[in-house]
């Protein structure tokens, strides 16, 4: 075990940054996704939720490739926040998706690599459930033993109040996947209607599947 905690502590920032960039490519690869997860949209403030996490894990990467271990441990706590309320959504609406999924595991997984038994523990056990999630310091800015717990609250209060989402089909992906050269019809022809596409379209489409 304590040869594992060695590895992870001298190749910990390799590791976050390899983490970060799969996170980066699953975002790109988001609008591949051919399976009613395709439905799902969010955005905050009105930036799309993809672009939203690429540049995420683009910072992690920053901070991570100069060593600035305290501002990935901050900016992982607050990711962890925002998780919790896309899970909340995902599990809302009964519609998951597996680019999002594997994303948040990336992020988990850069977390845990990152994290340290907070000092805090050792002098106090009753801060253990402020504590939880690690400690932080910022010498520059004269803050120590700085509750992670903290970013997570504003990561989550963050998105809580400025994300955007929806699981209805968009004109663009009434049509989905391929099928011996054809294409599926995912809506019923009235649905499709009342998403405002032309009858010829929709008459085209029908013709690809008969």
């Amino acid at each position: 075990m304590t040869n594992v905690n060695d590895f992870i502590g001298k190749y910990r920032n390799i590791i976050t940054i390899a983490l970060s960039l799969i996170g980066i490519v699953l975002m790109a690869y988001y609008d591949y996704c051919d399976t009613e997860c395709s439905y799902l949209r969010g955005d905050l403030l009105g930036i799309d939720l993809k672009w939203v996490g690429i540049a995420y894990m683009a910072i992690i990467i920053i901070f991570a490739a100069f060593k600035q271990t305290p501002f990935v441990r901050a900016l992982l706590a607050a990711g962890l926040g925002v998780e919790v309320h896309l899970y909340a959504f995902q599990i809302q609406n009964n519609v998951y998706c597996p680019f999002c999924l594997a994303f948040s595991v990336m992020l988990i997984l850069s977390f845990i690599i990152n994290y340290e038994v907070p000092s805090a523990w050792r002098e106090k056990r009753g801060r253990m459930w402020l504590y939880f999630l690690g400690e932080v310091d910022f010498p520059m800015f004269k803050i120590h033993k700085l509750p992670l717990l903290i970013f997570s609250l504003l990561g989550y209060l963050t998105v809580f109040l400025t994300f955007n989402g929806s699981v209805t089909p968009t004109p663009q992906s009434f049509l989905s996947g391929r099928s011996g050269g054809a294409t599926d019809l995912m809506l019923p022809p009235d649905d499709i209607r009342a998403l405002g596409i032309p009858n010829a379209l929709i008459s085209v489409a029908i013709s690809s599947v008969a």
